[in-house]
């Protein structure tokens, strides 16, 4: 076994490896959508595909849980967007996510 799959799998971890395949825009969310911190552009629930969800616990501080979406848009953009536990701005994460479906199995990391 190589040392790479060894290694804990961190959040970070699957955030680089989702921008080396392309998935290199971040989405922050909003009362409106998400938004593209490249673009600025807005995008509403029937915009989006959920293309897979990775889900981390008891790996941050204060046994917090993350959620990492890899997300596509209807015209073509990919990037993530993190729902960190106990936010304001993951609570609009959350209301947001609730309107998408999901296409993929999500992953839980322990």
């Amino acid at each position: 076994m190589s040392d790479y799959n060894m290694q804990p799998k961190s959040l970070l971890t699957y955030i680089n490896m989702l921008e080396k395949i392309g998935f290199s825009i971040q989405f922050k969310a909003s009362e409106s959508g998400i938004k593209s911190l490249t673009t600025q552009r807005i995008y509403h629930a029937d915009e989006i595909s959920i293309i897979n969800t990775y889900r981390f616990e008891e790996r941050l501080p204060h046994q917090q849980t993350a959620i990492l979406y890899a997300i596509e848009t209807h015209n073509g953009e990919r990037g993530t967007l993190v729902d960190y536990g106990g936010s304001e701005q993951d609570i609009q994460v959350g209301i947001f996510i609730r309107q998408v479906d999901v296409h993929k199995n999500n992953q839980t990391f322990r």
